[in-house]
């Protein structure tokens, strides 16, 4: 997208939304148009979905910005987006069509002020949960050491660890057999809605029933 002003010619990437857009236009038309370091600094203080600003270009004798977004690779809630460089981007910044694709994590108790979850989360643990296990499981993630995994396959079963203990490969094998294990069985003699395998210690699994969904993730 294309917007020309008065001192610049502004380029935007083409998975800002129209609406981020128009909110840069009219902070830049508040706050300097020309080519300055100090005011596009301040815009990338003030726009968490922007990840670069050049402005070497020149068009007609004026400066053109191309402003650059990062990359958007995951969804948190409903409200925000996980982008490159660790930034929780609102998700009325990017074009709906960028972000279709991409998987959702449900976080509890996310808001515009959890700015350091993307530190706190380890973005390799995000990654691996987005590479590996987003498309069995439904994720909700409640702190460093409670992340869910609810089976979209087996909606009865449920994986609770944290983000030292990942399942992969052999782990995830190992789950599955448990699931064959543990068919048709009862906990304690008492009818089982729900299992949760607990894989949060090394090489090991620890399997509790329970009668409802009693995992945090409702």
């Amino acid at each position: 997208m294309l917007y020309t002003l008065d001192k610049a010619t502004i380029r935007f990437d083409p998975l800002f939304s129209q609406t981020f857009c128009a909110q840069v236009v009219s902070w830049l038309e508040q706050n300097g148009q020309s080519s300055n370091e100090h005011v596009y600094r301040e815009l990338k203080k003030e726009f968490s979905g922007i990840v670069a600003i050049d402005a070497r270009q020149r068009i007609a004798g004026k400066p053109t910005v191309i402003v650059k977004a990062a990359c958007p690779f995951m969804r948190l809630n409903t409200e925000w987006i996980l982008a490159t460089d660790t930034a929780i981007v609102p998700q009325a910044y990017f074009d709906q069509e960028a972000i279709g694709h991409i998987p959702t994590m449900n976080v509890r108790n996310f808001n515009e002020h959890s700015t350091q979850f993307a530190q706190s989360a380890r973005m390799n643990t995000v990654r691996a949960i987005i590479s590996d296990l987003i498309d069995q499981f439904d994720v909700t993630w409640i702190d460093e050491t409670r992340i869910w995994f609810k089976d979209k396959t087996v909606p009865s079963w449920n994986i609770v660890t944290d983000v030292y203990h990942i399942p992969h490969d052999e782990a995830l094998k190992r789950y599955q057999s448990v699931i064959k294990a543990m068919n048709g069985k009862s906990s304690r003699g008492k009818k089982v809605q729900s299992w949760v395998a607990d894989m949060r210690f090394a090489d090991q699994i620890i399997v509790y029933g329970t009668k409802g969904v009693e995992n945090e993730t409702a």
